[in-house]
């Protein structure tokens, strides 16, 4: 094998060629990062001095280029990486002193910070051109997306995350190389630019596994359409195509006996067009986590992420042409430079990572997920005058809260107010998940807390209203000829009858007003006072006074 020369630039200026370089470890992924690390010789105890530590090549956010070649190599120097310095680490032992540099892709930036925005009308390509943009990296190949979004919002979560997330509801994948970011569709059909057969090339070692438990013969997904206010749905039957291995599409769910399909329903999708790249991105994740391994080479810049890579000479099952999802350039004193190839992709989805999310209650406090249970307890009176009320959750005394009334209008001097009445049962949530944000979003019946008898469901509900703890009602009876009934608990009523063409307004007395077709009828239940402070009149075809 031909000699290796390796070359680091710090801001585009070779550095001295005395510098003893002992390793580089460089990484590139789909959807990652790009990163490397240096092992170099530095330090001297004797003085008490690391010169490459010090000195501002080596400084964080300096630039550094990483270079190879074979002596005699037409092809000359080739960048494995570029990126700027994150970090670095002295360490010292008998084996004598060393200095390690972190390195990490300028599109690091994307990763720092959680950002929250409102995107408005913008297609998904337009908003990852924006990202790119806005942190002044290069934009490769951008696949163009045409939905338009009236309104996406990026919460609480990295202009990297946002970046991922998108692309993956588009079914495409991230690649970052060099300060270049690329968007683009996994094509799986194009031909092989690299020829692997083992047994004749050089290949040092290998790993490939078959692994079918999360394959499916069809992805079908449904979302709730708020035009049309229906269940819409998407189906993915086209098959994708496979040129590894010797299973066909169709046979891989009956090898393994597993279901025929997954169900990706309940997604509130704004608007259902977001469903079918959706559903041809899970699926396609699903066919490239079918096979999956690792192949350890001779060392080649040629090796791109994407570049599909034909395989043979490992056995039927693993034969043929994957895409290169992951590349790492090891270059040590002692082995030379090797170069592991990833084929293969996991078929888990970005968004289902934990760490995507803000953490609960800003990360102050461990916080309290989903909506709890709860006993009103007696009034006290809120010392901070928030109007708050206590509540003991799961009824225990010593978990009370103090928390605020959710209400369908509340504000200055107005607002729809009904406060929980001792020992009612309620529904208690919190916001941000944080437990000193405690908010009451309504009230439980049950078996002990009934229903009032007037409002028990019914097959046709027909009854709504509103009962009081003191039994004064407000009731509504929604037919074809509506009744609305408003009665205090010692029977004093108003009651308007379509069904009868009538408004009645009558009392526990026996007074009573009755307004229909016929006229107005007055009746009192002993004497009857009319009194004006000006004139009374009193017309009609016929008066008779009895």
């Amino acid at each position: 094998m031909s000699a290796l020369t390796l070359t680091l630039k710090a801001n585009g200026r070779p550095l001295k060629e005395t510098i003893e370089l002992l390793a580089v470890d460089v990484v590139r992924e789909i959807n990652r990062i790009s990163r490397a690390q240096l092992v170099l010789i530095d330090g001297d105890l004797a003085s008490r001095r690391f010169a490459l530590s010090d000195s501002a090549d080596f400084a964080p956010g300096q630039e550094i280029e990483v270079l190879a070649r074979y002596e005699g190599d037409q092809a000359g120097n080739q960048t494995l990486f570029k990126g700027i310095v994150v970090g670095q680490r002295v360490e010292g032992g008998p084996q004598g002193t060393r200095l390690t540099v972190d390195l990490k892709d300028r599109a690091v930036r994307l990763t720092v910070g959680r950002q929250t925005r409102i995107l408005n009308d913008k297609t998904d390509s337009q908003i990852m051109n924006r990202l790119i943009g806005d942190h002044g990296l290069k934009k490769g190949k951008i696949q163009a997306t045409s939905l338009k979004h009236p309104e996406l919002v990026q919460y609480q979560i990295s202009d990297w995350d946002f970046l991922l997330l998108r692309a993956e509801a588009n079914g495409l994948v991230v690649v970052n190389e060099d300060g270049q970011l690329s968007v683009v569709a996994p094509d799986a059909t194009r031909p092989a630019r690299h020829h692997i057969e083992a047994g004749l090339d050089e290949l040092f070692d290998f790993e490939m596994r078959l692994d079918t438990s999360d394959q499916t013969s069809t992805v079908s997904a449904a979302a709730w359409d708020i035009r049309s206010q229906q269940l819409r749905g998407s189906a993915n039957n086209r098959p994708v195509p496979l040129r590894q291995g010797q299973l066909k599409p169709g046979e891989i769910t009956a090898t393994a006996g597993s279901s025929s399909q997954i169900e990706l329903d309940g997604v509130a999708a704004p608007q259902p067009e977001e469903l079918q790249p959706w559903v041809d991105g899970t699926l396609l994740r699903q066919r490239l986590g079918l096979l999956q391994g690792r192949l350890s080479l001779s060392g080649s810049a040629a090796y791109r992420l994407l570049d599909p890579l034909t395989v043979s000479g490992i056995g039927r099952c693993f034969n043929g042409t994957a895409l290169i999802t992951a590349l790492r350039q090891r270059l040590t004193t002692r082995h030379g430079w090797i170069t592991d190839v990833q084929l293969g992709l996991s078929p888990q989805s970005f968004a289902s990572r934990p760490d995507i999310q803000p953490p609960p209650a800003g990360g102050l406090l461990a916080g309290i997920r989903g909506l709890h249970i709860g006993l009103a307890s007696d009034f006290k009176k809120d010392p901070d005058g928030q109007f708050r009320l206590q509540v003991r959750l799961y009824g225990d005394k010593e978990l009370t809260v103090w928390a605020r009334l959710a209400a369908p209008d509340a504000g200055k001097d107005h607002g729809f107010v009904f406060w929980p009445e001792a020992n009612d049962e309620v529904v208690v949530g919190f916001v941000n998940e944080d437990p000193r944000q405690a908010v009451v979003l309504g009230s439980l019946f049950s078996q002990k807390n009934r229903v009032p008898p007037d409002l028990a469901p019914t097959e046709n509900n027909l009854v709504r209203g509103l009962v009081t703890k003191k039994n004064n009602r407000l009731l509504i009876i929604d037919d074809d000829k509506a009744e609305l009934l408003l009665k205090t608990s010692a029977g004093k009523e108003i009651h308007l009858n379509e069904n009868e063409d009538s408004l009645t307004i009558k009392d526990e007395h026996g007074n009573e007003i009755v307004l229909d077709k016929d006229g107005i009828k007055l009746k009192s239940g002993k004497d009857l006072t009319l009194e004006a402070s000006g004139k009374v009149e009193i017309k009609g075809q016929s008066v008779d006074l009895k």
